[in-house]
């Protein structure tokens, strides 16, 4: 059993996570945090929750470069990092329009760029694909081990 901290600076999308775990019965478990991590602010409570012990740090369908930055820097030896987020040139389902096109630090992400921009704080990558979402739009699913020893990556990949 995995305690769990939900970060969005969106009530609405918390509100969802908190639906889900008194559904299942993880209220218990399950901690919502408000946070917009554009902010430096809110970066440095990001910060001091990223302490150990932390095994996993999702991040999905959000991109900011320098919060990113942080994040990988900020976790902990032997913590996961898996992404899942638009690649570049993604279409916005609401707008029609590219997502965030022309925020060089929010924009879809392009092939091979987090195994690229990580390469000194994470261990050989344990999957960098492009695959289609639901819709049809491109993303990127990206999984790494921070520090950790090419054989205890081996071993994570196969539970991967």
């Amino acid at each position: 059993g995995w305690e769990v901290v939900g970060i969005d600076n969106q009530n609405v999308f918390l509100d969802h996570l908190r639906a889900f775990a008194a559904r299942e019965a993880l209220s218990d478990r399950v901690t919502c945090v408000k946070l917009d991590l554009r902010r430096e602010a809110d970066r440095e409570e990001l910060r001091r929750l990223l302490a150990p012990p932390l095994a996993l740090v999702n991040v999905a369908r959000f991109m900011h470069r320098p919060a990113l930055d942080d994040t990988v820097r900020w976790m902990p030896p032997g913590c996961c990092l898996a992404v899942h987020h638009f690649m570049r040139d993604a279409i916005s389902l609401k707008s029609g329009r590219q997502i965030k096109a022309g925020k060089a630090d929010d924009c879809g992400l392009v092939s091979g760029e987090l195994r690229t921009r990580y390469a000194e704080e994470l261990c050989t990558a344990l999957l960098d694909e492009e695959a289609p979402s639901c819709d049809g739009r491109a993303m990127c699913n990206f999984v790494a081990i921070k520090g950790a020893h090419e054989e205890e990556a081996a071993r994570a990949s196969v539970s991967v």
